[in-house]
């Protein structure tokens, strides 16, 4: 596997590409341009034995990276361990968020550029143990900020994973590893969420104990940590066997990204599902951190709150069988998805609107489950 001429995602460091094992710039959009060096590309017609590994890999990685079961009980158990409100966890951490994710997406790529992709996976996986980490053996409000970033960092993983696929990946299949690695994200999310349910389920305890004890959710987050070594683990089997291939650093050259970003600016459509991403991302983002709030707020019990795990698979569910369409139908995606932005925003927006005013768990349940459906597709489709 660690052979570049029998596998394909290896560079090349005799290839009029690259120079002193240095990759060339990524590939222009829409067109390459006579300034900018074209990408060694692979087989168009069908999937090499390395595409597949990489594919199992980042599949794996993704899936254990986003198996939280503790997701859905975050509110139930940081409001009585850190004593705070329901209104100083929005205004004083959920309102770091934007700011926090800013800075890690800005950082995350900035390591990608510098020290490579392995770098920067490293980082998101190490992020996503430690957010846990400082929510379950710590009770200040620093520590809650503290896990509020580190969490921004290993969400970063939601773009890197598919920069490295269509780094490497023919790009005939992009949509293919689009649909794919959101399945493996939206698969790992419903499954966390049953096991959250079974378990308070099996043993009410776990969760319905005294509220004012930090026992409460506590072994769904010890699961969630869990799950993040393995995706650490996961990681460091693919680098160890170049299932995920040491990308060489980039050689920019100040016109080569002068030419790469007039030519970004001239694609209409790359513009067109760049906003459509960036604004869905950021209101799903929000959705899916808060929605549990307003589960308290219709229901503070904690055995009506173990519903929300329950809750979460339908919602994931559905969405995980909505991003398994672009992929089976990818010309049909490519030449009419464009078309389904205005409608899927309008929905989107009404199941907002819809989603405030549920007064019952079972209204709020079918709301997400539609909600999640269309935007994961949107996502999947835009990205």
């Amino acid at each position: 596997m660690d052979d570049p001429k029998t596998n394909p995602l290896l560079a090349d460091p005799t290839s009029p590409n690259t120079k002193e094992g240095v990759c060339g710039p990524l590939p222009p959009i829409p067109e390459e341009g006579p300034h900018l060096r074209p990408r060694p590309e692979a087989s168009e017609d069908g999937l090499q034995p390395a595409h597949n590994l990489l594919l199992t890999t980042m599949f794996t990685f993704q899936f254990f990276h986003w198996f939280k079961p503790s997701q859905a009980f975050f509110a139930d158990y940081v409001l009585p361990r850190y004593h705070i409100t329901n209104h100083q966890l929005v205004t004083e951490v959920y309102a770091w968020d934007t700011l926090f994710q800013i800075l890690a997406a800005g950082f995350t790529v900035l390591v990608f550029v510098g020290l490579g992709l392995r770098h920067a996976l490293t980082i998101c996986a190490v992020a996503a143990a430690c957010t846990v980490v400082a929510v379950l053996f710590f009770d200040s409000l620093f520590f809650l900020l503290l896990s509020q970033a580190l969490w921004a960092l290993s969400f970063c993983a939601l773009f890197l994973v598919p920069s490295i696929l269509y780094r490497q990946m023919p790009p005939a299949h992009f949509q293919t590893a689009s649909s794919i690695n959101n399945c493996a994200m939206l698969l790992a999310s419903l499954s966390a969420s049953m096991v959250g349910f079974l378990i308070s389920e099996s043993d009410p305890s776990l969760v319905c104990s005294d509220s004012t004890r930090s026992s409460s959710y506590k072994f769904t987050f010890y699961i969630s940590l869990g799950s993040a070594l393995m995706s650490l683990l996961v990681a460091g089997a693919g680098f160890y066997n170049d299932w995920i291939p040491a990308a060489c650093k980039h050689s920019y050259e100040p016109r080569d990204l002068l030419f790469q970003v007039r030519a970004n600016l001239k694609a209409s459509r790359l513009l067109l599902w760049l906003c459509v991403s960036a604004v869905t991302r950021g209101v799903h983002t929000q959705v899916t951190t808060l929605w549990p709030l307003i589960s308290y707020e219709i229901s503070s019990d904690c055995y009506q709150q173990r519903w929300n795990a329950l809750i979460s698979f339908a919602a994931y569910l559905g969405a995980a069988i909505a991003v398994l369409i672009p992929a089976r139908y990818p010309q049909k995606t490519k030449q009419w998805g464009r078309f389904v932005v205005a409608p899927g925003c309008l929905l989107g927006g009404l199941l907002l609107l819809a989603l405030g005013a549920a007064h019952s768990l079972w209204q709020l349940g079918i709301i997400l489950l539609v909600y999640h459906s269309v935007s994961e597709l949107m996502l999947t489709i835009a990205s």
